[in-house]
């Protein structure tokens, strides 16, 4: 079984150069060594080289997993960080100086344990026990992107909107898909 979600919201015009949906990230904290809910970083350095599967400022995309156990080993619930669209190319640019357009400084590992990731089965009965993966949002774009070309910007560098190609490297990675 697998499930599938994606949280994007609705945003709210803050003016007509940029979009602030009012989203804050989770924050990218290591976890604690032995901690039960740590889910391991996997960044697409493969998949960035081969399909250009880059954040916002050209960093690879990056997923997390947390092994299934028992029951759920063979279950996964793969979550699409949410994050809003930057509209307009400045919004971009200043989005790609920070965690929803770069993967620079995400940790190795973090801790999930609310939620959809709680690892009680009081809380979580349907998934407590199944393989997490948490896609890392970082192109501007709702994983939705596909330009061929970056566009420039100042000081000599480029915005890149491939985060479909984000999902499709994980996928591949995680999956052992063939993909093209």
């Amino acid at each position: 079984m697998l499930v599938l979600t994606s949280f994007v919201a609705v945003a709210a015009a803050r003016s007509s150069e940029d979009i602030d949906d009012g989203y804050v990230p989770i924050p990218n904290v290591e976890a604690s060594a032995g901690d039960p809910a740590m889910m391991t970083g996997y960044s697409l350095t493969a998949a960035a080289s081969s399909d250009n599967a880059v954040c916002l400022d050209g960093s690879p995309g990056l997923y997390y997993h947390r092994p299934g156990t028992g029951s759920g080993a063979n279950k996964y619930y793969i979550h699409q960080e949410g994050g809003g669209w930057c509209s307009s190319v400045s919004a971009c640019q200043g989005r790609s100086l920070m965690s929803l357009g770069s993967s620079v400084n995400y940790t190795a590992t973090v801790s999930m344990s609310s939620s959809y990731f709680s690892m009680d089965p009081a809380v979580n009965p349907l998934m407590y026990n199944w393989n997490m993966v948490y896609f890392k949002y970082c192109d501007g774009g709702s994983f939705s992107g596909s330009n061929a070309t970056a566009t420039a910007i100042a000081g000599g560098k480029q915005l890149h909107w491939r985060g479909k190609h984000i999902l499709n490297g994980g996928e591949c990675v995680f999956f052992v898909l063939v993909c093209d």
